[in-house]
């Protein structure tokens, strides 16, 4: 079993004759941020001492927090560990990193209120646009209750995919200026939306109308308009209007 750190600072005399920091204090695993043995560097005893004497009161506090600890939160802890084994991640980077997801969901919103929101912010927009705004939000029913934060492309992308490519565009800028939105509001973090690919329109070659075409074509509008004006005049003969 190796020997337990002293927690006194060390001078490192290569260091000090490459004129870099030299104050060497050796951090045990238990009393490190990251989990792992570090050794920090100072240029002067007097801060490596100031780091020692906070590194002892860590301590001291860490063995009192153990004694604390009832056998059901020791048991708790070992099976986080358990289920860690393998992954680069601590145990307290993997808390940390939960809290952060609790903290965004708690400041989130469900997606039928953000789209609601985000069109009210742009009543002086075309009213058109708006309504056609609306119509994607209803477009998606399985998303209205479900908080921003907690969609992503994954779940999006099949919904989109059930939209004809010719369609799919629109909806999904309409999502993307949604999820801006939110992401400006603070109600999630990322866009999926850009984790997803619009359908790309491959440009169509200009057709050329051969002469005799264009004359067919100009000889059924004629007909067409000769119809409709015979038709017109029949209709008006069998009711003529009331004076």
């Amino acid at each position: 079993m190796p020997a337990s750190a002293s927690l006194k600072p060390a001078l490192r005399a290569t260091r000090q004759q490459q004129g870099i920091a030299a104050w060497c204090v050796n951090v045990p695993p238990h009393l490190s941020s990251t989990g792992k043995r570090q050794e920090l560097f100072f240029t002067t005893k007097v801060e490596a001492t100031l780091v020692c004497e906070q590194l002892k009161a860590r301590k001291d506090n860490f063995g009192i927090s153990l004694t604390a600890l009832t056998p059901a939160k020791i048991a708790e802890a070992a099976e986080a560990y358990n289920l860690l084994e393998g992954r680069n991640i601590s145990l307290l980077g993997a808390v940390r990193r939960c809290l952060g997801i609790e903290d965004q969901r708690a400041t989130s919103i469900p997606f039928r209120e953000l789209c609601i929101l985000y069109i009210k912010s742009r009543g002086d927009r075309n009213k058109e646009h708006l309504a056609s705004m609306r119509r994607t939000v209803n477009r998606f029913p399985s998303l209205h209750d479900r908080l921003v934060c907690d969609i992503s492309h994954r779940e999006l992308e099949p919904l989109l995919n059930a939209i004809v490519p010719g369609g799919r565009n629109l909806p999904m800028k309409h999502l993307r200026a949604f999820f801006n939105f939110g992401i400006k509001r603070g109600y999630l973090t990322d866009n999926p939306i850009s984790r997803l690919d619009f359908v790309e329109s491959s440009p169509k070659e200009v057709e050329v109308v051969p002469p005799e075409g264009a004359a067919r074509m100009l000889e059924m509008a004629l007909a067409n308009d000769l119809g409709y004006c015979l038709l017109r005049t029949r209709i008006l003969l069998r009711y003529p209007p009331r004076r």
